[in-house]
């Protein structure tokens, strides 16, 4: 079972866009694996270089990812790395480990206002609508502590400066889930503000 509410903190803190077309239930096995999975989520730098001659060493990506995710930090291909390959996971690209306001700042990646509204489009019926509202105005409270944002919710079909919509599948925006487990959801850059979660997935407040 996947808890609704944790997932919605970590989309709330990174809201990174996915840059995949379509999304996989990806189980790492093999070096190969291991490239599709790190060439989806950031770690290659020649995953965007068509047309162009390009190389990367392995052994300093696996090291990067390996940082990251707190693992013995080895260069290879170890049974911890493949299983935290494996695992469900947010859609998004990860972030350079060197992320950071400093960063934001000039790409643009702050919300322009401290007062936003968010609306939900509709939701689990793992968990209905009232329950839904609910854990996700606590996410928000508890993100607001932390940051100058106070976020507030409107009706399902007022406009809103963030928008939650769960989906099956291909879902309207190009970035396509893939069913159970594998991706769990993605969310764009401000001030876009879509935040889509994958309604084949396990959800609970429990």
């Amino acid at each position: 079972m996947l808890h609704y509410y944790s997932l919605f903190v970590l989309l709330c803190c990174t809201s990174v866009l996915s840059n995949t077309n379509k999304t996989t239930n990806l189980i790492v096995q093999s070096t190969r694996d291991a490239v599709v999975y790190l060439s989806k989520f950031g770690y290659n730098p020649c995953s965007d270089s068509t047309g162009f001659q390009c190389s990367f060493d392995l052994k300093s990506i696996l090291k990067i990812f390996q940082e990251r995710f707190r693992l013995k930090i080895t260069g290879i291909l170890d049974d911890a790395t493949k299983q935290e390959m494996s695992r469900s996971r947010c859609g998004n690209k990860d972030p350079p480990l060197s992320f950071s306001t400093n960063i934001a700042r000039p790409l643009g990646l702050k919300w322009s206002r401290s007062t936003l509204t968010w609306s939900l489009r509709n939701y689990s019926p793992r968990i209905g609508a009232a329950e839904s509202q609910s854990i996700i105005q606590q996410a928000f409270d508890a993100w607001s502590q932390h940051i100058p944002l106070d976020v507030k919710r409107v009706c399902s079909t007022c406009s809103a400066n963030i928008v939650i919509d769960f989906g099956y599948g291909d879902h309207g925006d190009g970035y396509h889930f893939d069913g159970p487990s594998g991706t769990l959801a993605h969310a764009y850059y401000p001030e876009d503000g879509r935040i889509h979660f994958d309604m084949d997935e396990p959800w609970t407040n429990r």
